[in-house]
């Protein structure tokens, strides 16, 4: 409720219009229930996304290998770090995907 009430599309001045919310959805045919289990659905992924994240550090040996001015290095290590972290929630898709039957409806994708 929180992340819909707070989505800028569905605002006037910056508060939470629910007229315009009805009417953005009826414009593109889509009910309150459908579009509120999308919206859960990917603060879910988002979710698990950060947690997988955050289970991610660099090591001490790849600490090891960043060094010059600070700021230089702390943009290193939050680059290094990203990676390292889209590369673990990547490999735990790919890793689900593995263990159970995803179907593809490609018809969907635009």
């Amino acid at each position: 409720e929180e992340a819909i009430m707070n989505e800028p599309g569905f605002t006037r001045n910056g508060v939470f219009d629910r007229d315009i919310y009805m009417r953005v959805l009826q414009v593109n045919r889509i009910t309150p229930e459908y579009f509120e289990n999308i919206k859960r659905y990917e603060l879910m992924l988002l979710k698990m996304k950060r947690l997988i994240g955050e289970a991610v550090d660099l090591t001490d040996d790849e600490s090891r290998y960043i060094s010059g001015d600070e700021q230089i290095a702390k943009a290193f290590r939050q680059a290094f770090l990203f990676d390292k972290r889209e590369k673990a929630v990547k490999s735990y898709v790919e890793g689900i995907k593995r263990q159970i039957k995803i179907k593809v409806n490609t018809h969907l994708i635009s």
